[in-house]
């Protein structure tokens, strides 16, 4: 009897069940809940080894192309070598020539947006601010420290917004680029980058706000003016806007016209806020 093989360790192998047909290709769960190969025909010319398991046999090497045989009456080449036969492409492959690449379709130029012109830096401060200015930069051991302070005396006296000039002309003041500066204009919402209107009306809409009834007064802002946030008026009357956190969620909700701060808002007494702005 036979022994069964073993591998370099001495453990018997186990052989594969005889009445289970070798699987194609490689194991994939593929679709269904059954591992393997899928159903179908299988080649008959296997042999069983001595363990029980199933292998296929190696095909038959393709002999090689006989020469040709000499034409009567034309002697034969001297050191002719046989051609090389090409073996036979299987059903479905790839031809060996590739087809020619497809032409080229149309080029479509790349929009590229054009660049935003660079403001011309206003001149800051004016003589009339110039003093108040200077006051500021001797509080602080250096002048980038009194960005925020001097961007209010600028925004309170030149018109209630810091334009694109104003803003290149702050930076320059204080020794500071232009993107530090709007850096910080953007960040805080007591600072105005476009026009507004004479009256600025803030609601706070952060949590202990938004709880105590800010939306209800952004409805009546909306309701009394006409503007929803974020809008001002043709006449530049009203500039309407949510804003986050002013720190007054104790007397939530908060109001803020332009400077002057309102605590505990209702919408009746919104309304009677805005009928007294003239």
């Amino acid at each position: 009897m036979t022994p069964a093989p073993t591998d370099s360790a001495g453990r018997p192998l186990e052989g594969r069940d005889p009445r289970t047909p070798p699987a194609r290709g490689t194991r994939s769960t593929g679709w269904d809940e059954a591992a393997g190969a899928p159903e179908g025909e299988w080649d008959p010319q296997h042999s069983k080894t001595a363990a029980g398991a199933v292998v296929a046999e190696p095909p038959a090497p393709a002999k090689p192309p006989s020469a040709p045989a000499p034409v009567a009456g034309k002697p034969a080449a001297p050191n002719a070598k046989p051609p090389v036969a090409k073996p036979p492409s299987p059903a479905g492959s790839v031809p060996a020539t590739p087809p020619p690449p497809a032409a080229p379709s149309r080029t479509v130029p790349k929009s590229v947006a054009k660049p935003a012109a660079v403001p011309k830096p206003a001149a800051f401060p004016p003589e009339a601010l110039r003093a108040e200015c200077e006051a500021l930069l001797a509080r602080y051991p250096e002048k980038a420290a009194a960005l925020i302070p001097i961007l209010h005396v600028a925004q309170r006296n030149l018109g209630g917004w810091i334009s694109p000039e104003l803003e290149a002309g702050v930076a320059a003041y204080l020794g500071v680029s232009d993107q530090h500066v709007r850096g910080v204009l953007t960040f805080y919402t007591m600072f105005n980058v476009k026009p507004v209107g004479r009256w600025n009306v803030q609601v706070c809409r952060t949590l202990s706000c938004m709880l105590r009834g800010a939306p209800a007064l952004t409805e009546c802002l909306e309701r009394k003016t006409g503007l929803r946030p974020g809008q001002t008026d043709a006449q530049r009357r009203f500039t309407v806007s949510e804003v986050e956190c002013v720190g007054l969620c104790e007397v939530a909700p908060a109001v803020f016209v332009n400077d002057d701060e309102h605590v505990s808002v209702t919408p009746q007494s919104l309304e009677k806020l805005l009928d007294g702005l003239k």
